[in-house]
C-alpha cells in the first residue's frame, strides 16, 4: 500500500523535501552533462539561459514558471520530476555497472 502524506505530517514533509534536494543534487553536480536532457524536457530554454542558471534549482523553477506561464507548483513538479529521473537513471546506470565515476 502507498503511503500518502497530509499537510499536517510534518514528518513526510521533511522527508519528501529531504529526498527532493537529494535529487537536485544529483542534477547540479551535473549540470553540464544535463544541460542536452534538460533541453529536451524544455524545449523552448536556450543554451545562454541554463548556462546562466548553472543548477541553482529556484532560478530554474522561476524560469520555467515564467517562459511556460504556468503556476509555480507546476514548475516546481515538473523540476522534481526531472531530478527523480535523473536519479533513477543514475541508480540503473550504477546497478549494471555502467558508471565507474558516479557520474551520469
Amino acid at each position: 500500500m502507498k503511503h500518502t502524506c497530509s499537510t499536517s505530517d510534518l514528518g513526510c514533509l521533511k522527508f519528501n523535501k529531504r529526498r527532493e534536494m537529494m535529487g537536485w543534487n544529483t542534477v547540479e553536480r551535473n549540470w553540464k552533462e544535463l544541460k542536452g536532457k534538460l533541453k529536451e524536457t524544455w524545449v523552448n530554454m536556450t543554451d545562454d539561459e541554463l548556462d546562466v542558471i548553472a543548477g541553482k534549482r529556484e532560478q530554474l523553477v522561476g524560469k520555467i514558471q515564467t517562459k511556460y506561464e504556468i503556476a509555480r507548483e507546476e514548475a516546481e513538479r515538473q523540476v522534481n520530476a526531472f531530478a527523480h529521473d535523473c536519479d533513477a537513471a543514475k541508480e540503473e546506470a550504477n546497478r549494471h555497472g555502467y558508471l565507474d565515476t558516479g557520474k551520469i
